[in-house]
């Protein structure tokens, strides 16, 4: 076996004790009663696994107050976890297990993919740096479509460049498959992949008209869907009554929130604040954020650098979406991971070849800056908040002061149902109490069957977390009493405590 080849076992070592661990990290939590997900997207899952899978019409729970149904996103990952809950007897860590069985499955293709445009040890450190990443370590497990969107957006680039490379109509159509589900799950992610393709053509096959044709009709086929699913959305949402957000693309404001401005864009502030995300996301340490300068500077990887550049095009275009969301920036974990992993080939080429004591020690070392920058990311991204128990505390008392019968209305309970999820109760998410104050509004939700008002205060251990970021030593925790308003301020309270009140709506 070559020195070479080595160096590849190590690294490919080294990203099986990451994935184990990452593996470990959310069974173990769910299986401790914290599990990691995102209640937008375990709520449908839930509801699929009660009531039977459409892929047509996904329900957010709490989103609505006639349970209509919100076509966010095509629904596939809850509709694999919903049918895994239902099998495994609904313990949400099922949902964890889908999403991870859906992200390993991945490694397979994005190793082949750098592979194919670098060497073996480069492939192999990159799924090492891939898997360190502070954010895939959360996300890759999470109950949720994040992990999801990512498993597409690296099945589209592998299929794509395959079909690039043979010219071979089944890649074709393989491409065309993930490039769908890429842009009605993520939109960000199938532009930046879209790009990514289109650069990684230009590089190889740019006079191949063919290859052109096939690689344009493959965008414009999911961007029609896109188009479609998007149309299908509005139309649902059309028909919702009481919606917490109006997800629809004709609302100025989702334009708005969708895509930014020139103002915001301009503004060096968000820009500031979304690179100290990103560093905290992609890197966790400084240490980590060098190799991937390294490789971004001086090592010019094509690959890298064509993923890089598609992530850049997709950020400006959807820059208010990706620089607010954590989430977004797992879009950018694979041009991290290659670039950075360019860097630790070359280092440990620098060590030596022919010596095994320091090609060892070269990748002990390398693991060691992995490990400590995934727990300082891990930190970083304030993950120990999944193990608050303070959102169960409140569920507790909720179950305790209400049937399962009742239909509430919630104020600081989650936009995406979590404590109707936790609390296994039914109703809607309110932002504030001001729609109570509307005779009209008010005799609707009397009509439609609600009857107590539960309004939660933030967690102190979230507010404790927010209070050490830089500027933010005098803030002050937020409480429902400064959403509570008029009519329902002078309503009789079932409970009343610093954390949360419930109150009975009047007849």
């Amino acid at each position: 076996m070559t020195p070479s080849r080595n160096q590849g076992v190590d690294a490919l070592l080294i990203a099986a004790v990451f994935g184990l661990g990452i593996a470990a990290l959310h069974l173990v939590s769910a299986a401790a009663g914290y599990p990691f997900f995102r209640d937008q997207h375990l709520g449908t899952a839930i509801e699929y696994a009660r009531h039977g899978v459409g892929l047509l019409s996904p329900r957010i729970v709490g989103f609505t107050a006639t349970d209509t149904p919100v076509p966010q996103e095509l629904p596939v990952w809850q509709a694999l976890a919903g049918l895994a809950l239902r099998i495994g007897g609904g313990g949400w860590g099922w949902a964890n297990a889908v999403s991870l069985l859906l992200f390993f499955a991945m490694l397979g293709p994005f190793y082949a993919l750098v592979r194919n445009w670098t060497t073996p040890r480069v492939a192999a450190w990159s799924l090492a740096f891939l898997l360190a990443q502070p954010i895939v370590i959360l996300y890759a497990g999470v109950a949720g479509t994040d992990g999801w969107s990512l498993v597409v957006c690296v099945g589209f680039l592998f299929c794509a460049d395959r079909m690039l490379t043979s010219g071979r109509w089944g890649w074709c159509v393989a491409a065309a498959f993930f490039a769908t589900l890429a842009a009605v799950t993520k939109a960000p992610f199938f532009f930046a992949a879209g790009i990514t393709s289109a650069l990684m053509l230009w590089d190889r096959k740019r006079r191949s008209l063919s290859a052109w044709g096939m690689l344009v009709g493959v965008g414009l086929f999911a961007f029609l869907v896109l188009l479609l699913w998007t149309k299908h959305g509005d139309r649902q949402l059309a028909r919702a009554e009481f919606l917490y957000v109006d997800l629809r693309l004709s609302n100025p404001a989702m334009q708005r929130w969708y895509f930014g401005d020139w103002a915001y864009r301009l503004n060096p502030f968000n820009w500031a604040k979304g690179g100290w995300m990103a560093l905290n996301s992609l890197f966790g340490s400084f240490a980590l954020a060098a190799f991937f300068l390294w490789g971004l500077l001086f090592l010019r990887t094509r690959l890298g650098g064509f993923l890089l550049a598609g992530n850049a095009v997709a950020l400006l275009i959807f820059s208010h979406l990706v620089l607010v969301h954590r989430h977004y920036y797992l879009m950018f974990a694979p041009a991290v991971a290659v670039l950075g992993a360019a860097a630790a080939g070359e280092l440990l080429e620098r060590l030596g070849e022919k010596s095994v004591a320091r090609r060892r020690g070269g990748s002990l070392l390398l693991m060691g800056i992995l490990l400590l920058s995934a727990i300082q990311g891990f930190l970083g991204i304030e993950a120990v908040l999944n193990y608050d128990p303070y959102p169960r505390q409140i569920a507790e008392i909720l179950r305790r002061f209400s049937r399962p019968d009742e239909k509430l209305l919630v104020v600081g309970g989650g936009w995406g149902g979590d404590l109707f999820l936790r609390s296994d109760r039914r109703g809607l998410s309110l932002h504030d109490t001001k729609p109570l104050a509307d005779p009209a509004q008010f005799a609707r939700l009397r009509e439609l069957g609600y009857r107590k008002l539960v309004m939660v205060s933030e967690s102190p251990l979230l507010h404790a977390l927010q209070v050490t970021n830089p500027g933010d030593a005098r803030r002050v925790r937020a409480s429902y009493r400064a959403l509570l308003t008029e009519p329902a301020a002078s309503w009789p309270s079932l409970l009343e405590t610093p954390d949360l009140v419930i109150k009975e709506l009047p007849r």
